[in-house]
């Protein structure tokens, strides 16, 4: 009698047990909190040519990202999604002390490269931030190549003493006529021929530009500023204005 009293007894305090947990919300299994680390892989968008940026354009990235619960930072997350909710923030290169290009809780966007970004390769990060604001260890980069920073030439400084006519400055794109050809080398210098100037951009951000027997160097997609300053040396006339350099040798 006293067994059967027993197993009365826990029957009961099971079925209390069960009842209060099932009137409580920490006992619902809508509760579950994701606590795997997140991760993140980006990808540059099909079609798009990564080798040929240039400052100021749109690159599409498709980002795949794992273990997070993407949501705008202005929003409010769900009780259960407190834990995972968060964002992604796209740099250009440095992604702990330079201002993001981009925050945005889509996995397929568009990032603009800045209009002052230096040809070479760069990198666009993306880094996974939780939701609180507080960077996670997820990141992810892909590789783009800036090719030039403007699509037409400047016009070279005036002649000065010496009579040393200035050059044709900076990278030449196509100009409006349709008189500029480019070609680009393995080792990713441009060369632009228009007319009987011929530019050539390196990758150090530095183009040389000859114009019959004058050759101008200056930094690439300048235009020369300035009072032209010229010295001759025999055969030799060389003439600067701001940053270009401009060198006649005599015929």
């Amino acid at each position: 009698m006293e067994i059967v009293t027993m197993r009365c007894r826990s029957l009961v305090l099971g079925l209390l047990a069960t009842s209060a947990c099932l009137a409580m919300p920490a006992c619902s299994s809508n509760t579950t909190v994701n606590t795997a680390t997140p991760t993140v892989s980006a990808m540059i968008g099909p079609e798009f040519d990564a080798t040929n940026v240039m400052p100021g354009e749109t690159v599409p990235i498709v980002a795949t990202v794992q273990n997070v619960f993407l949501l705008d930072p202005e929003t409010q997350p769900a009780a259960n999604h407190v834990a995972d909710a968060g964002y992604l923030q796209v740099y250009l290169d440095d992604d702990s002390t330079a201002s993001p290009l981009l925050v945005t809780a889509q996995t397929s966007f568009d990032v603009t490269i800045p209009g002052d970004a230096t040809v070479g390769s760069h990198e666009v990060i993306c880094r996974v931030f939780k939701h609180d604001g507080t960077p996670t260890s997820a990141t992810s980069q892909v590789g783009i190549s800036v090719k030039t920073a403007s699509g037409s030439g400047g016009t070279g400084g005036a002649s000065g003493t010496g009579g040393a006519s200035g050059g044709t400055g900076g990278a030449s794109g196509t100009d409006a006529s349709g008189g500029t050809t480019c070609t680009t080398s393995t080792t990713g210098e441009i060369t632009c021929t228009t007319g009987n100037t011929t530019c050539v951009s390196n990758t150090t951000g530095t183009t040389t530009c000859t114009t019959g027997n004058t050759t101008c160097t200056m930094p690439t997609g300048s235009t020369p500023t300035g009072a032209t300053t010229c010295t001759t040396n025999g055969s030799v006339t060389t003439c600067v204005t701001g940053n270009t350099t401009c060198v006649t040798t005599a015929p």
